[in-house]
């Protein structure tokens, strides 16, 4: 920066008729000044204004002009020299005035020096008092008289008043200073504590002269941020923002991402007297598209500039600086009651300890669960462990992102309420109808119904209105496109906190048609959710809901497209409709997009939305591989008696039910479920009732026998390969994503990688203690055929069969150490497990007797030291 403004400094004077050989000296000596606390950065600063002098005059070094570059150096004298120098400058200065500097290495250029100090001036002897003999001086080295030296022309430099300030001042939220400097930034700057460039910004206007000019880089985060909302006000009634170049979070090529969003700004500093010059840069991405555009804009204006009087920005709370929006929008704050007056906005709950009391609802025994509750007051009504748990989660509209449950019950709140942390905000709010968001966001915030039964996290916050009738209103609302530009104009950040919410204007009190529309996408989403087997709502696999078996499954796979697609167009039209009735309500038509593009309708079944990157051809392939294995998933579910062809919904999902209570429930079952919960997977056909047999049975009784092959070829040309080498490679990979790393299905597997020779799946909620036992069986079952197959082929004198009897050899081998190290041990312990630990926990105990999972592997260490699951993890895996 020093050197950018000696070239504009040299072009001044030059302009002036100044000569060229003194131009250099006379702007080292009275135009440029520079603060630096790190010595290496001062020496630089002073080194490049020297070889710009040099280069401007040759003749330089003859009458050479030190560059004012100072170190902001840090000094401390003791109370000795303190006294010393008190005579010396005929003072009486305080220890803490003398000491200003004691953490300059900390402290910087925002320390402010009291104006006795500054008012000194470095000792002269004619200036020295009568009373100080030479006698006096020779106590005092010449370091002390140096050190004395360098606070006075720090604070001198410090104390003056400059025309112009420029600076980049460094970035640290309040939260990440060290004690010194934040008790510093607090006790000088409480306006910019909430970071460490805001500190520095009201610093350096006291640096500015009356009638000067600050220029800064700064983040963006001032501009809207509740945390400056002191500091915006300050500015705008006291300086003018003249220009500024909003950069975001393209400025820097170097850093990706929203890390760091930049904004470049003068402030004029007097009372505004006229309107800003605005630029917005915050689309445009990258250092040199970022220049090309501004420039630009000079000559032909796209758009990106906006002339706006700041006095504009007091009509919306908090006063952020949201230039580009227009009049109708501005009108909207200032004319509009905010939503706090319509609803409570609240975050809620934080626990304290998510692993020891949240699951996924597919973790626990169902029977334990209930989403019925009304009320906080009468949890305990209903005899149950685990409630719905609303937190947040992925960018989705209108209704879903509902899997996660608490333990609400008398003994999981006893335990909260002994964990550091542990904050039950608003529970009387907990289980109300609300419409709720996520607190982090990726760049757009969605809001969702959620019905009576939930209790709400802090990362799930939600509002609650103060009349029920207002519950779709404020859905509709808060989904439209008029909502999201207000948003972005008081938060454009990742982050949507319920207070900043409670500004927004609200007039949809009554909109039938609003009303209407909401009911409609609502519905549309929760059948979109309901549709897959991580819903607790789930019935049935969408290919079976309408099966004919006159249809091959590829034709119903297309039906099922066709359907969704539409559903998906008709969703579209609504959400349009619907952003088009709210701004036509806020008298905002035509300064806000109403469209909606496809790939942000969120629903799941919604190709466009599940993979916006990919082209229509590759859209319709991966749905229909999506689609082929949610059924496979299904069938295996049916296999285990969790769900069934012949009732919707849940069967087996407790823990400890058994074929029997299958059996209560369909008494006559036209697929019978798995008698012993093992089933085998194994690359060589050794069971009669392995995964791939009991697939095929599923798929005949489901579309019907007559398009068995047929159905089977579609499914492995979807999937790229055979069925038996689906099982065997990808199944337990698919379902584990599936499951957010939280299976419910179990791989026993002779390694713990995805080679294992043996491989058998178990359901978890069917397990006993005897199920490893079972497992067992299996396993040397499959080895004594692996073996004999060896044999038969070792028979052959093919090449071909002497390499597969190898192989078969080596996994006899396998399976034997499988066998003796893991799993024989593993079944003589009986181990019982509690589903109420939850996956993560029974998982881990399990050892090596499972295939590895690196997500849950990860956490085994931590795992390890967790004291409160009924069967905690033992510190070492044995097995």
């Amino acid at each position: 920066m020093l050197t950018y403004a000696f070239d504009l400094l040299y072009q001044i004077y030059e302009d002036e008729g100044y000569s060229p050989s003194e131009i250099p000296g006379l702007i080292l000596k009275h135009n440029l000044f520079g603060m630096e606390i790190d010595e290496r950065a001062a020496n630089l600063a002073a080194f490049a204004l020297t070889m710009k002098a040099r280069a401007k005059s040759r003749r330089f070094f003859r009458n050479q002009v030190l560059p004012n570059i100072q170190l902001i150096a840090e000094e401390e004298f003791n109370s000795t020299e303190i006294e010393d120098l008190n005579r010396l400058y005929d003072v009486t200065l305080d220890e803490d005035v003398w000491n200003t500097y004691a953490n300059a290495d900390v402290e910087g250029s925002l320390i402010i020096p009291p104006s006795e100090l500054s008012q000194l001036k470095e000792l002269r002897w004619q200036d020295v008092p009568n009373d100080v003999t030479w006698n006096d001086l020779s106590l005092m080295g010449s370091d002390t008289l140096s050190r004395v030296g360098t606070v006075i022309r720090q604070s001198q430099l410090l104390s003056n008043q400059y025309a112009c300030v420029v600076a980049n001042p460094p970035y640290m939220g309040g939260k990440n200073m060290g004690s010194d400097l934040k008790r510093y930034v607090q006790d000088h700057f409480e306006d910019g504590k909430a970071d460490l460039f805001a500190a520095f910004m009201l610093r350096n206007l006291h640096l500015v002269e009356s009638n000067g000019v600050l220029a800064m880089v700064t983040m963006q985060s001032w501009m809207f941020l509740s945390s400056f909302e002191s500091m915006r006000q300050l500015l705008l009634a006291n300086t003018e923002i003249s220009t500024m170049a909003h950069l975001g979070a393209g400025a820097f090529d170097a850093i990706g991402g929203e890390v760091v969003s930049t904004t470049a700004f003068t402030l004029a500093k007097h009372e505004p007297q006229s309107a800003g010059i605005y630029t917005r840069l915050v689309d445009v991405h990258g250092d040199q598209a970022q220049a090309d555009a501004f420039a630009a804009e000079n000559s032909e204006p796209s758009g990106l500039r906006y002339t706006v009087n700041q006095s504009e920005f007091a009509q919306i709370p908090g006063s952020p600086i949201v230039y580009w929006l227009s009049e109708a929008m501005l009108h909207a704050f200032s004319s509009g009651k905010p939503l706090s007056e319509f609803a409570q906005l609240k975050n809620g709950m934080s626990t304290g300890n998510n692993d020891s009391v949240l699951r996924q609802w597919f973790e626990i025994s169902f029977d334990d669960f209930t989403d019925d509750c009304v009320s906080n007051n009468s949890v305990d009504l209903y005899g149950k462990k685990w409630f719905p748990y609303n937190k947040g989660g992925e960018y989705r509209k209108w209704y879903g992102n509902a899997s996660s449950v608490i333990r609400y019950d008398v003994y999981g709140r006893e335990y909260m309420a002994s964990l550091k942390g542990s904050r039950p905000n608003s529970p009387h709010l907990y289980f109300l109808p609300c419409v709720s968001w996520s607190k982090v966001s990726s760049g757009t915030t969605a809001f969702r119904l959620f019905p009576k039964g939930f209790v709400f996290d802090v990362a799930g916050c939600s509002m609650f209105p103060t009349d029920n009738t207002l519950l779709w209103p404020l859905l509709a609302f808060g989904n439209s496109s008029v909502a999201q530009q207000l948003l972005m104009a008081i938060s454009p950040t990742l982050n949507f906190e319920a207070g900043q919410l409670a500004r927004l204007p609200f007039y949809l009190t009554e909109n039938s048609a609003a009303v209407n529309l909401a009911h409609e996408m609502v519905h549309m989403a929760q059948t979109d959710w309901d549709s897959f087997e991580t819903s607790w709502s789930y019935e049935k696999n969408d290919l079976l809901k309408s099966a004919d078996k006159m249809f091959s499954l590829e034709q119903s796979v297309v039906r099922l497209y066709e359907h969704w697609n539409e559903q998906s167009h008709i969703q579209q039209s609504n959400e349009i409709r619907n952003n088009e009735i709210v701004a036509k309500v806020y008298d905002v038509v035509g300064d806000v997009p109403t469209d909606v593009p496809l790939e942000r309708v969120s629903l799941k079944r919604n190709a466009a939305f599940a993979y916006p990157k990919n082209t229509p051809a590759e859209r319709d392939e991966l749905f229909a591989c999506d689609v082929v294995k949610e059924l496979i998933s299904y069938a295996v579910g049916c296999m285990f008696g969790r769900y069934g062809l012949d009732k919707p919904g849940l069967i087996l999902a407790s823990q400890g039910e058994t074929i029997a209570d299958y059996l209560k429930h369909v008494p006559e079952p036209s697929f019978m479920p798995d008698e012993d919960n093992v089933i085998p997977v194994t690359e060589t056909d050794c069971f009669g009732d392995d995964i791939v047999s009991r697939f095929r049975r599923f798929l005949e009784v489901a579309f019907g026998k007559d398009h068995l092959t047929e159905n089977v070829a579609y499914i492995e040309r979807v999937l790229g390969k055979p069925l038996r080498k689906y099982f065997v490679n990808d199944f337990y990979n698919d379902h584990v994503k599936m499951y957010s790393n939280r299976p419910i299905y179990w791989q026993y597997s002779s390694r713990t990688d995805n080679k294992g020779a043996f491989k058998a799946l178990v359901y978890l909620h069917r397990c006993t203690p005897q199920t490893t036992g079972k497992v067992l069986e299996y396993l040397r079952d499959f080895t004594v055929k692996i073996a004999d197959q060896a044999m038969q082929l070792d028979k052959s004198d093919r090449a071909q069969d002497k390499r597969e009897a190898e192989k078969l050899r080596r996994a006899v081998t396998e399976c034997k150490a499988y066998e003796d190290d893991v799993l024989y041990p593993l079944a003589t312990r009986n181990l019982e497990m509690d589903l109420d630990d939850g996956v993560l926990v029974n998982y881990l105990r399990m050892g090596k007797a499972l295939r590895a999972i690196p997500a849950i592997e990860r956490k085994r260490q931590e795992v390890s030291t967790w004291t409160w699951p009924v069967h905690p993890l033992e510190g070492k895996a044995e097995y």
